[in-house]
This record gives C-alpha cells, sequence and structure tokens, in this order.
C-alpha cells in the first residue's frame, strides 16, 4: 500500500520497526489478516518434484567441480611462497634461540652439580 502524504509513510516506516507489518486500519485484527494474506500470496511454494530437481543440479555442479582441477592466481600462489619463506625464516630462527637456551640451561645445570660437589 502505497503513503498518500509523508506524514503517513513516516508512520508506517516507525511502525514497521515494531511490526511485519504497516497496514493501516483500526482493527489490528484486520491488519494482521492482511499480512497473512500477502505472506501466503507471495510464500514460495515447492514440491518434491522441485527438490529432486535442485539436488540434481547440485549433485551435477559438485562433481563437475571436483573434477576440475583448481588453479591458483600466480599472485596468490606469488603471495604464498613469500609468507612460506617468512614463516620459514622465522621457523629457523625459533629453532636457534631454543638451541641456544637449551646449551644455556645445560650449561647452568653443569655449573649447579659443580656447586653442590663442592658444597657437600
Amino acid at each position: 500500500m502505497l503513503s498518500e502524504t509523508m506524514e503517513e509513510a513516516e508512520k508506517k516506516l516507525l511502525r514497521l520497526e515494531k511490526e511485519p507489518y504497516a497496514f493501516s486500519t483500526d482493527n489490528e485484527q484486520s491488519a494482521k489478516a492482511k499480512a497473512a494474506a500477502v505472506e501466503k500470496t507471495f510464500k514460495l511454494k515447492s514440491s518434491s518434484k522441485d527438490k529432486s530437481k535442485l539436488d540434481n543440479i547440485f549433485s551435477q555442479a559438485a562433481s563437475e567441480l571436483a573434477n576440475e582441477p583448481t588453479e591458483i592466481p600466480d599472485f596468490l600462489l606469488e603471495r604464498m611462497k613469500e609468507n612460506y619463506n617468512s614463516l620459514s625464516k622465522q621457523f629457523a630462527n625459533l629453532k636457534g634461540q631454543i638451541q641456544n637456551i637449551s646449551a644455556d640451561v645445560t650449561q647452568i645445570l653443569s655449573e649447579i652439580k659443580k656447586i653442590t660437589v663442592l658444597c657437600c
């Protein structure tokens, strides 16, 4: 339903914030009935035949996609290589740090053993 004035349109917009319909009527039941009639009119009707057709279409599309080789655009492939190289370097650095810490811990344990022998 179209509004004849700007004021009426604004009222309908405000009402739409609270209700799923904006019919102007004095009787609330009548408005709900009108909204239900509109919903029923525009509701999608489906049948098992339609569902079967859609299932076939999706199955066919899925099998076609599964059989196609996936191609990665060059710029994405380049970006992936850069990320891999960066992560590789970070991993190597962390591995080196862990080895250094391990060597330090080994040396500290050795010193503790020496102190323990001297003390006891």
